[in-house]
């Protein structure tokens, strides 16, 4: 079978390409396929005469690399489960006869071809994410027997799946019941008969221990660590998970790949494994499950260049997700699994996009650009905040709203805003036959790119159905009124020249220009700017005017602004809020209209919009700054803006056909 796959961002390890984000990766990129191997790429691909499919913008990377899992096991321990939400620590846990111990007995009752059997599902899980090479621990066994068992299943597995198969022993895992209160000889066992029988039978790759104040002490990892030193096995370490013991500088000085966990990781730690070149192994599945406090220290890793990886940890206990992008998503938060369905958060509901979404719902896409704030000499950061939007909302509870897919984040990653807006309009046109769209932004340039999808969709809808050209109510929430005319040869916009833009767009095609700017500064606009808005004809309210007395003027104001509209456009601008509810922005209000007018003009839009049978297709949330934010304190009240956005009303979608 053949196929060329078009309009992908291609990730590649290659070098010579320019890359903002430290790896390769293209733009509008084409990969060609033959019976499931990837043959050429980019130009090579494009000359094929061969079934093509467009992947529109989607992300193409080399097969994931999972570095660290239990994957060979029997038994569950489900049980545990509620024990870690009511509270109950992992070492009490363990102490009770429940964590590793309690796989341990059914994994050493199970055969090789049962361990096999539940092995192969786990594996086949992790394939289908996109992961091609697995890391296999033994652990779960701890006699020699049991332990040689686990990573002769480990190393069958790549027989049977489409899979890269590395293996570890993993022995000093726990002290097993029969060396109880003596470590030390457990130990003596592990690295004079475990360790040589698994090099000797070529089971293993690597060694790992587990050295934490409920498992092993530093000079018992270090004795292991010599022993596979010895035995020319490789080195890895489970450390500073639950404590700072000093067990990462142990395995770095013995040449460790990698060390993981490191919840408890000291900076001066840090730069020990910056000097041996240790990998740290960050494992947020089981921070997650186990509801850990202490967060890895990812920001000083990065500052001290320490080589970061991401694994799974898949196991029974504190980590059940054999899903690498799961363990990569910014959707986590709170469970509360006693209450049902009724006790669920926003990242419990929300789904990737696909083709075989099946359900119309809500695409949030995310826009990473600060090129229109910088060219409109504001303040930069705001690439940062789909991530951080995303972030606050994920943990906010779900009423019953419509289907929530997350689309992606287009970037801006080498300055071309013509071509990243392009990209993200043509994202927003294709959702829109099937569902809403909510852009996370990004700078307030981002509005022009919401239009372009919109305007398109709209576009290919009306020759369709020879329909006359719409009537597009844009309701701007905002301090400014970003009319601008775009500056220079080419007429590139900004973050200030969205509605210009527009405007101008309208002008061209005989649409007509109907806008509204809710919450304008005076002091932050020129004359000349007002005088703009006066002869396109727009609805003006300035902060001033925007409190809670005149909460029903407003609402009848915007009840026949909506009127004869066939279509809404809803953009949030997060400077419109007073500096003191959002901070993190590029131009702080000093007034600014409070949440708790804003918020029920919001509802009341929505509300109003679904009465009259309006659609509202396309919104979105910008000019967030994490840079100058406050405790997280504007990604949150933005998350709160989306939230009610995305309860307001039943998503409604046009009856095409499509």
């Amino acid at each position: 079978m053949r196929k060329v796959y078009t309009h992908a961002k291609l990730v590649t390890m290659a070098t010579d390409v320019y890359a903002s984000d430290g790896y390769s990766c293209q733009d509008n990129q084409s990969i060609a396929v033959e019976d499931g191997k990837i043959v050429a790429l980019g130009h090579d691909a494009e000359v094929l005469d061969w079934p093509s499919q467009s992947l529109n913008g989607k992300l193409v990377t080399p097969g994931f690399i999972d570095s660290h899992t239990h994957l060979v096991f029997a038994g569950n321990r489900a049980g545990e489960f509620e024990q870690r939400l009511n509270g109950v620590p992992y070492q009490t846990i363990a102490a009770q006869g429940g964590g590793i111990l309690s796989t341990v007995k059914a994994t050493r009752a199970a055969s090789e071809a049962t361990l096999l059997e539940l092995a192969l599902p786990r594996a086949n899980a992790l394939i289908r994410d996109g992961v091609t090479t697995i890391e296999i621990k033994s652990g779960y066994g701890l006699t020699l027997e049991d332990e040689l068992k686990m990573l002769r299943v480990a190393k069958s597995i790549d027989q049977h799946l489409p899979v890269n198969v590395s293996t570890t022993l993993l022995a000093a895992h726990a002290l097993p019941p029969e060396y109880r209160n003596d470590a030390d000889s457990y130990i003596d066992f592990v690295c004079h008969t475990m360790i040589p029988a698994a090099a000797e039978q070529q089971l293993a790759d690597a060694v790992d221990v587990f050295c934490e104040n409920i498992a092993f002490s530093v000079e018992q990892a270090e004795r292991v660590f010599a022993a596979a030193n010895a035995h020319g096995l490789k080195i890895k370490a489970h450390t500073e998970q639950l404590s700072d013991l000093g067990g990462s500088v142990a395995a770095a000085k013995a040449g460790a790949l990698s060390v993981d966990h490191i919840e408890y990781l000291s900076e001066a730690d840090m730069q020990v494994l910056a000097e041996y070149d240790t990998v740290a192994t960050l494992l947020p599945g089981a921070f997650y499950f186990l509801r850990e406090t202490q967060q890895p220290p990812i920001d000083a890793l990065r500052e001290n260049r320490v080589p970061i990886a991401l694994a799974t940890d898949f196991n029974p206990g504190t980590s059940p997700f054999a899903s690498l992008t799961l363990n990569m998503s910014l959707w986590q938060g709170r469970t509360d699994p006693e209450d049902g369905e009724r006790g669920l958060r926003l990242h419990q509901h929300i789904q990737a996009l696909s083709d075989e979404s099946p359900r119309a719902g809500t695409v949030l896409f995310g826009f990473a650009c600060d090129e229109g704030v910088a060219r409109n000499k504001g303040r930069q950061g705001a690439a940062l905040a789909p991530d951080a939007i995303r972030q606050a909302l994920a943990n906010l509870a779900w009423h019953q709203c419509p289907p929530l897919f997350d689309g992606g984040t287009i970037a801006c990653d080498d300055g071309d805003l013509i071509l990243a807006q392009q990209s993200l309009s043509a994202q927003i046109a294709n959702a829109l036959p099937h569902h809403n769209v909510l852009t996370l932004g990004g700078g307030h340039e981002t509005a022009w790119a919401s239009f372009q999808g919109l305007s398109s969709y709209l576009s290919r809808h009306l020759s369709e159905n020879n329909q006359r050209a719409p009537k597009i109510g844009i309701i701007n929430f905002d301090a400014h009124f970003d009319l601008r005319t775009p500056q220079g040869l080419s007429q590139e916009g900004s973050s200030g020249t969205p509605f210009a833009q527009i405007a101008q767009f309208c002008q061209q095609r005989d649409w007509p220009f109907h806008y509204a700017c809710l919450g304008v500064s005076r002091t932050s606009n020129t004359q000349a700017l007002f005088d703009k808005a006066e002869q396109l004809n727009c609805w003006v309210e300035e902060d001033t005017q925007m409190h809670t007395d005149a909460l029903p003027a407003l609402k009848t104001k915007l009840t026949q602004f909506i009127q004869g509209c066939d279509y809404l456009y809803l953009t949030l601008d997060m400077d419109v809020f007073p500096a003191a509810s959002a901070p993190g922005v590029s131009a702080p209000a000093a007034y600014g209209v409070p949440v708790h007018v804003i918020e029920p003009l919001l509802q009341h839009i929505f509300t109003d919009a679904h009465q009259q049978a309006i659609r509202i297709p396309v919104c979105d949330i910008t000019e967030v700054n994490p840079n100058y934010d406050r405790d997280q304190q504007t990604s949150r009240l933005a998350a709160r803006m989306a939230w009610s956005m995305l309860h307001a009303s039943p998503t409604r979608i046009d009856n095409q056909g499509e």
